[in-house]
């Protein structure tokens, strides 16, 4: 009896024991679940940090490359019509010296007829 007392008891911890490595084994499985999470969602935090970044960077190169072609259409525009400007200035000025060259041919004409 006393043996069976014994070996009773030796099943009793053998049962503790072996439902407390069970229990432990769970217990580090969650804490490893758990660490396992904080780890992926520190990582999505971080790459969606970059994500915005890298967004905005894009979003702000469109906008620069926007700006830089309107800038080179507003100068475009701007030298087009201040050759325009020239040139008009330069067909009035030839026709300026030219209705002058003509009056003063006509005058030395009427000079020379009326001198004979």
């Amino acid at each position: 009896m006393r043996y069976e007392l014994i070996l009773n008891r030796h099943k009793i911890i053998f049962e503790l024991e072996k439902d407390k490595q069970i229990q432990e084994k769970k217990h580090y499985k969650e804490v490893r679940a758990v660490r396992n999470k904080q780890s992926r969602d520190m990582l999505d935090s971080i790459e969606n940090a970059y994500k915005g970044k890298i967004q905005m960077l894009r979003a702000k190169l469109i906008t620069e490359r926007k700006e830089q072609r309107n800038a080179r259409i507003a100068q475009i525009k701007l030298i087009t019509e201040l050759e325009k400007t020239l040139r008009e200035e330069q067909v009035y000025q030839i026709d300026y010296l030219r209705n002058m060259w003509h009056c003063e041919k006509e005058r030395e004409a009427s000079e020379l007829h009326s001198a004979d």
